[in-house]
């Protein structure tokens, strides 16, 4: 890999002057964003090459791209609904990617302190199997739960679950205080089912279950 002696498209390279506009408003109970940018990507291709002795490299390649881009969240009452999408048209490429999910919070569940907020999100990448990040095409759904009291008690639990192949990536992370000097963490990592081309492949044997205690001073 040599990243000492990267490619550009452009003839100005690293010097290229690059563009963004971005737009922001609150209409109602909608917060509204849109932006565009021109310029040098920062995500680079790979292409193969030589180096000064004649071993094969690969070397990064920064093409120019366009990208327009929405944001979007809605907040009324229990309900925060978010909404994030980009439209990306390179030299090699032209794709559309968003997230989108609510959150619907309980509050005072039976009478007592304790919030419940219930969540969903859903990922879409338009490059399906060959887009570069961990999720193309998944659902996430899950839990947090705060108990508002003075040592401060919160768990969030969820999993995230490939539509493709029924891989399945699960949480938890819970914390609390211990009087005013400590804290107890507990976070569980489960992967299951994961299919042999998904992009968890490789770290299917890092579940794990993980208790800490720390002091402050």
């Amino acid at each position: 890999m040599d990243t000492d002696n990267p490619l550009y498209e452009s003839a100005a390279e690293q010097g290229h002057v690059d563009g963004a506009l971005r737009w922001f408003n609150i209409i109602g109970d909608f917060d509204v964003g849109l932006h565009y940018f021109r310029g040098t990507n920062r995500d680079p291709l790979m292409t193969l090459g030589t180096d000064a002795d004649g071993n094969a490299v690969l070397r990064p390649y920064y093409e120019q791209m366009d990208q327009v881009g929405l944001d979007l969240q809605y907040t009324k009452e229990n309900w925060l609904l978010k909404l994030e999408a980009i439209g990306r048209d390179s030299g090699s490429d032209e794709y559309s990617a968003m997230v989108g999910g609510f959150e619907y919070t309980l509050y005072g569940i039976g009478g007592s302190a304790i919030d419940a907020g219930l969540l969903a999100e859903g990922h879409f990448d338009s490059r399906g199997a060959n887009a570069p990040t961990l999720f193309n095409k998944d659902i996430f759904l899950g839990t947090r739960l705060s108990w508002n009291d003075d040592v401060d008690t919160n768990l969030v639990a969820g999993a995230f679950v490939d539509l493709d192949n029924d891989s399945v990536f699960a949480r938890i992370e819970f914390a609390r205080r211990l009087g005013s000097d400590y804290k107890v963490e507990l976070e569980l990592q489960k992967l299951t089912n994961i299919a042999s081309n998904d992009a968890f492949h490789s770290l299917r044997r890092d579940s794990y279950l993980q208790l800490s205690l720390s002091r402050y001073w």
